[in-house]
């Protein structure tokens, strides 16, 4: 009787391990969940970038939406340096390892992007145009300035 016990004991180990090992192979690495939300967020980003130089090229009519994309990208970019954390530069993502070699050059580029968005926010509530136009282009200079070095080619 023990030894039928001691039997069923060891099956119901060895089956809660292979349960164990084929969930933990099943389940989606975590880095993937912060690299998804990230994508999110800078699709979010380019998003306003691109809807706003649209309104800045004279392509469309909405010059009253300036200030509320300007003020989208400022948020976005406030959220650039917490989105890359240390071990989320693996699976599908475009991240160039660098973003965490160099991180406090990473680091100074995302600030420059958010120094840069709120002058936009400024600028825009200005509603001056040409100035908005000029502070735009500084925006996409600041978001070259970490697309270049932090990020991969598609």
């Amino acid at each position: 009787m023990r030894r039928l016990v001691k039997k069923s004991h060891a099956i119901v180990l060895l089956v809660g391990v292979i349960c164990f090992s084929i969930a933990a192979a099943q389940a989606p690495d975590a880095s993937q969940g912060v690299v998804k939300y990230r994508q999110s967020v800078m699709k979010s980003h380019a998003a306003h970038m691109s809807a706003m130089g649209r309104i800045v090229q004279g392509q469309v009519p909405f010059a009253e939406h300036v200030a509320d994309h300007a003020a989208a990208i400022r948020s976005t970019s406030k959220m650039i340096p917490q989105i890359f954390p240390e071990g989320s530069g693996t699976g599908e993502t475009r991240a160039k390892p660098d973003i965490w070699q160099k991180r406090s050059q990473f680091e100074q580029a995302a600030l420059t992007l958010q120094q840069e968005s709120a002058k936009l926010v400024e600028v825009a509530q200005g509603g001056d145009m040409k100035e908005i136009t000029v502070q735009y282009l500084a925006v996409a200079k600041a978001c070259k300035g970490c697309h270049k070095p932090f990020r991969k080619r598609k």
